[in-house]
């Protein structure tokens, strides 16, 4: 049995909408945007997905953080990266 084990996806995307940044999101995205965005690549996901597709798993088991800041929109593009 084929298993694969893919964790911390960090897919990102930001929003300046105010309603969207209320609590600790603004100092999540302002952090993303000047510190860390450089860490998560925005194109690896198609890679991963078909590197993924290529070995032939069973099984596919995904942990750990899909997104950076709990953007609706970072997590519908974590749906559709992983579709």
């Amino acid at each position: 049995m084929r298993i694969i084990h893919i964790s911390d996806l960090h897919i990102w995307r930001y929003t300046l909408s105010p309603r969207r940044l209320a609590g600790k999101r603004l100092l999540a995205t302002a952090n993303l945007l000047l510190h860390r965005s450089h860490l998560f690549n925005r194109d690896a996901l198609p890679r991963l997905v078909e590197r993924i597709i290529d070995q032939a798993p069973e099984h596919v088991i995904v942990t750990g953080d899909l997104t950076a800041s709990s953007l609706d929109s970072e997590f519908e593009a974590v749906r559709q990266g992983l579709e």
